[in-house]
């Protein structure tokens, strides 16, 4: 009997450790989603904002802002490239360098490249690496750098 008891003490204290586990990682979760939520909203904004904006409004911003993502990935979504990443780099004098990362098909990479360097602040682009993310996919990830005048 006593075994029994010593058995199901065990078990009883393993179900609270795992529920207290499981209570954390819900609750990391609940916050990131929160956090994802209110970076939505940020961009949804951002965009918002843009649209209302002149053309000599949009130019008079610092490049440095998140306008430069806004242009991005609108671009990005008008190809149907997904932007994985958006890094931020050092300054080389008047351009500041960027490397951003995107997955989809090598043809709307190329246009969206194109869409890219007419923009009026972008100097550069170079492609720094592709892969394919999978054998079965026609998915590619693209890394590039670019160089943006500082405003």
């Amino acid at each position: 009997m006593k075994l029994l008891a010593n058995r199901m003490y065990y078990l009883v204290t393993l179900i609270l450790i795992l529920g207290i586990f499981f209570s954390y990682l819900a609750i990391k979760e609940i916050s990131y989603i929160k956090e994802l939520k209110r970076e939505i909203v940020f961009y949804q904004q951002l965009i918002e904002e843009k649209k209302n904006l002149s053309m000599e409004e949009i130019q008079k911003k610092s490049i440095s802002s998140p306008y430069l993502v806004v242009d991005l990935w609108e671009a990005a979504e008008k190809m149907d490239l997904e932007l994985l990443k958006f890094n931020s780099s050092e300054n080389e004098g008047l351009e500041k360098v960027y490397r951003i990362t995107l997955s989809g098909d090598y043809q709307n990479f190329i246009s969206w490249l194109n869409i890219i360097e007419n923009l009026s602040y972008i100097v550069n682009v170079e492609e720094l690496q592709t892969q394919r993310l999978d054998q079965n996919n026609d998915n590619l990830l693209f890394i590039i750098g670019l160089n943006v005048i500082n405003g």
